[in-house]
């Protein structure tokens, strides 16, 4: 069995390298020295638009700008406003309006998210809540700083219900 020194093998090594880098050198082609592109034609006759002097009337007249006061997302014209429109109506064709409709009351949105599950070696499943208060852990039965109690929970999703009996289910994402 031949045996080499670390000296001679890293110089066969390095000179492996060396021969490998310059085959390489030699067989690919060398660059594109400069590419050209062919050359252009040019328009045998340009030809001349007139232009109407309509055209050029309206092109030398500033843009007029709108005043300060116009509210683009307001309805109405911007001669007048809505109520001056409205004294236009007459009065047998409009039919009374009562202007105090009182608004649909909605619940608030709740203040947690579920992001994610976890089960432990007893198959309970836990739910990972975020909210204004941080990332809290909770199992069925568990309360929320906030007072919510946790009514019910299965694969991705829970139940909690508030202190003034609201029920909201929360899905994962």
């Amino acid at each position: 069995m031949l045996t080499l020194s670390y000296r001679t093998l890293g110089a066969l090594v390095a000179a492996a390298v060396v021969a490998g880098w310059l085959s390489a050198s030699v067989a690919t082609p060398p660059p594109v020295a400069s590419q050209e592109l062919p050359g252009r034609r040019t328009p045998a006759a340009a030809t001349v638009a007139t232009i109407p002097a309509l055209a050029l009337d309206m092109a030398g007249r500033p843009t007029p700008r709108p005043s300060g006061s116009r509210n683009p997302f307001a309805f109405g014209g911007a001669r007048g406003s809505v109520a001056a429109s409205a004294a236009t109506v007459s009065a047998d064709s409009a039919a009374p309006v009562d202007a105090t409709v009182p608004a649909p009351a909605v619940s608030p949105a709740p203040r947690w998210s579920l992001v994610g599950m976890a089960t432990d070696a007893a198959a309970r499943l836990t739910a990972v809540l975020a909210g204004a208060s941080g990332v809290h852990l909770v199992t069925l039965g568990d309360r929320l700083p906030d007072g919510a109690e946790v009514t019910g929970i299965a694969a991705g999703q829970i139940t909690l219900r508030t202190p003034d009996g609201e029920t909201y289910v929360l899905r994962l994402p």
